[in-house]
């Protein structure tokens, strides 16, 4: 009989602690951003999804610890890739550490520059094409009486005004020579024509010397 009643017993404390049992959440470590890309500054939210029962933690941002369990807010000043990671001690001393490989790209602010540069051509009445020497894309058409046009990025540009065809070498924030050696290239028919012209002037004179 008493052993009856202690198989009863221990059957009864079963069932009364298996809810218990089930309600005990697992252990997890994760985290979440509500933005892991765009440009700089790039402000990030973010939010601790940890499971269970935890009692201590830090964020690694940035190569910077953040000693808090709660998602803090951290802003992106400079472009690149950048790593995180969360590690939580839970109330059994059981450590888990969450890292997320290039989980924030933040890339560089776009550079509003303002190019200025002379030009013989005409204008206001005729069409300005502005050209990326890198990548040959046009950047700039239009028709403007202004010298001083905003891009998005500095760099080196081919400015050409039609119909004169007149294209000179700017870059910024400083000129070069790119443009005048585009200019050679187009008239080189006719400057291998003067050039002969001038050496037969000189010949000419030269002869009469003698």
């Amino acid at each position: 009989m008493k052993l009856i009643l202690s198989i009863s017993l221990m059957i009864c404390l079963s069932i009364l602690a298996a809810p218990a049992l089930a309600d005990v959440t697992p252990f997890a470590v994760n985290f979440s951003a509500n933005i892991t890309s765009g440009t700089a500054p790039l402000p990030v939210q973010f939010t601790n999804l940890v499971t269970g029962n935890q009692v201590s933690g830090f964020w690694v941002i940035n190569g910077q610890t953040i000693t808090q369990l709660a998602g803090p807010e951290y802003t992106f000043t400079q472009a690149g890739h950048y790593n995180v990671s969360l590690t939580v001690t839970d109330d059994t001393n059981s450590t888990l550490t969450e890292t997320k490989l290039n989980y924030i790209v933040v890339s560089s602010s776009i550079d509003t520059t303002a190019l200025s540069f002379v030009s013989s051509g005409s204008w206001g009445s005729n069409p300005v094409i502005i050209t990326d020497k890198a990548s040959g894309a046009i950047v700039f058409v239009g028709k403007t009486s202004s010298k001083n046009i905003m891009l998005n990025s500095s760099g080196e540009y081919f400015v050409q005004i039609e119909p004169g065809g007149i294209t000179d070498a700017m870059n910024s924030p400083d000129s070069g020579l790119a443009g005048l050696a585009d200019w050679a290239k187009k008239n080189l028919l006719g400057i291998i024509i003067g050039g002969i012209f001038v050496l037969a002037i000189i010949g000419f004179f030269i002869g009469r010397k003698k």
